[in-house]
């Protein structure tokens, strides 16, 4: 294929936690691996970076918040690799790229458009994200029209949450610390 066509990058050509198998993907191809875009922490990309396995790093908030995003981002920066933000509400990802040096690239998987409850100052112009001039993320919401969507009870039919992983899922180049409860170190200080 990549004699064929110049492709911008491979998204995540094997399992994210398996930073090894990334690397030789990477080493093999001409085309940059992107990886990234489903891990939590700035530890979770430590691997990442320290083995060069991907090379464009991807963020995602709705995994990272909007702090581990910039922290990830200044790391891959001081490494010298570009960011690309996926993943997540695309409008938002316009405000935090305008504060990335790094960032090459943004997904806006779809042109949100605006609703009863959100506003935003935003707008796409020729593949270009053009952010307004008032301060913040430039999202408004209307909690008038919020307050109408209430839901009293979550519907067991919604299943469970798209973001995160389980505990011990995947492979960790440091294993991670086994941290006792609040309420364990409780009862055993009780017991003394």
């Amino acid at each position: 294929m990549e004699e064929r066509f110049t492709l911008g990058w491979i998204e995540e050509p094997a399992r994210r936690w398996d930073f090894l198998g990334l690397k030789k993907v990477s080493d093999a191809l001409k085309t940059p691996v992107c990886a990234g875009e489903n891990l939590d922490t700035l530890g979770d990309f430590l691997p990442y970076f320290h083995h060069r396995s991907a090379d464009v790093i991807q963020v995602s908030h709705g995994m990272t918040g909007i702090t581990g995003a910039l922290q990830i981002a200044d790391a891959a920066y001081g490494l010298e690799l570009p960011i690309t933000l996926g993943g997540s509400a695309g409008i938002l990802h316009a405000h935090i790229a305008s504060a990335i040096p790094n960032c090459i690239t943004k997904e806006i998987p779809h042109p949100e458009p605006e609703t009863k409850v959100f506003k935003w100052d935003v707008k796409i112009e020729n593949g270009l994200a053009v952010l307004g001039d008032k301060p913040g993320h430039g999202i408004t919401i209307d909690y008038e029209e919020l307050n109408k969507s209430v839901v009293n009870k979550i519907s067991v039919k919604s299943g469970p949450s798209p973001y995160g992983r389980r505990a011990g899922a995947g492979l960790y180049e440091v294993p991670q610390l086994k941290m006792k409860s609040k309420r364990l170190i409780q009862n055993e200080n009780n017991r003394l």
